[in-house]
């Protein structure tokens, strides 16, 4: 049997004309190279399945990149992403732009169409179907300030910011230990973790040349020498923890050193995966609640770590813009037993004043019903 008749042969028995055949021969492969780009199989950073990219579904298929990427486009226009009936907390909508404040335990966006509960799919739900076209990512378990756009012009133009490092964006971070100095800076490339498929590292660009610049300049607000971080239960040490660096920030405190926590405002110049977890692992600070760079504790679920405010020009108005996200409470809970209270408290509502802004949709709202 020749190689176009074993093709074809699954049709055998069918009265189809030709233009049947290539039809059913085009759905065939358009469902293989969706398989093969969403269900290879493979995990990424975050455990999740990865997407593969065109050029390795090529060879799997055995095919020109370009029509793969076709057959992909295809595919996924024929299939309606999943709108989660979830609702959302909006701090600014307009006709381009749309911010949510995302929670704590959800991906930024799907890990495939055929899947639901990212923050995209829950904004399909409150835009009556329309999707939000991502812009940026927060790591499933870091809360805070997350911007969509609602068209393509304002993803270009806010892309652009990005690029240009115009875009200003600030985190608030729960660390391990107390910094010397009050102010400081990281510039060290991040890279894939050389056995650890889904964690970084911090290396030079001489170390590894297909790592990627990356800076982050930090402030200390506010700080707690006299605490011991398992002082409220055990604290285990995530896989990357590195115990000949950090262990005595999991000890008792003494005049030597050893314990205390620190909140920190961090300033990130360049958008890396893992970026802040890994700079304060690099200065010596991990986040507390970080379950692989640092080490997770019982009294917050989570890696400390907030996007709390974005500075950017409007793409379209050219408006100056500074929004901010409220803390969540566990977030708020943590600071009020780690720190003075008082740190908890200011944020809470500098944060509550700071995102009404002038003209536009500010209160958490549920989904439209369209």
């Amino acid at each position: 049997m020749t190689a176009a008749q074993t093709k074809w042969k699954h049709l055998e028995g069918f009265n189809c004309t030709g233009e049947q055949v290539a039809l059913e021969e085009e759905e065939r492969l358009r469902d293989i190279s969706l398989t093969w780009t969403f269900r290879s199989g493979q995990l990424d950073e975050e455990g999740e399945p990865r997407r593969l990219g065109t050029d390795e579904v090529a060879v799997q298929m055995d095919m020109r990149e370009k029509r793969v990427a076709e057959l992909v486009s295809r595919a996924m226009r024929a299939y309606p992403m999943v709108a989660d009936d979830v609702g959302v907390e909006v701090l600014f909508e307009d006709e381009h732009l749309i911010a949510v404040n995302k929670p704590f335990g959800v991906q930024s966006a799907p890990v495939h169409r055929f899947r639901g509960g990212s923050m995209v799919n829950r904004l399909i739900h409150y835009l009556g179907g329309k999707e939000p076209l991502v812009i940026h990512r927060l790591d499933r378990d870091t809360s805070g300030l997350l911007l969509f756009a609602k068209t393509k012009e304002a993803v270009t133009k806010v892309h652009a910011q990005f690029r240009k490092r115009t875009m200003k964006k600030c985190y608030l971070a729960l660390c391990m230990g107390v910094p010397d100095s009050s102010t400081f800076s990281i510039d060290c490339a991040i890279g894939d973790h050389a056995t650890v498929a889904y964690a970084r590292s911090g290396t030079t660009l001489e170390d590894d040349p297909d790592a990627k610049a990356a800076s982050t300049s930090f402030f200390v607000l506010s700080e707690n020498k006299g605490i011991y971080i398992q002082a409220g239960g055990p604290a285990v040490p995530g896989e990357m923890f590195d115990h000949s660096e950090h262990g005595k920030l999991l000890e008792p405190p003494t005049v030597d050193g050893g314990g205390g926590a620190a909140l920190v405002a961090c300033a990130p110049h360049t958008g890396r995966t893992h970026q802040i977890r890994i700079h304060m692992q690099a200065a010596g600070h991990p986040l507390i609640g970080d379950d692989l760079y640092g080490a997770s504790v019982p009294w917050i679920q989570r890696q400390a770590l907030h996007s709390v405010a974005l500075s950017f020009t409007h793409p379209i108005s050219n408006e100056e813009m500074t929004l901010v996200a409220p803390l969540h409470q566990d977030f708020v809970q943590a600071l009020g037993q780690w720190l003075p209270q008082r740190m908890s408290e200011l944020f809470k509502d500098k944060a509550a004043t700071q995102r009404q802004h002038s003209g536009r949709k500010r209160r958490s709202r549920q989904p439209n019903q369209q």
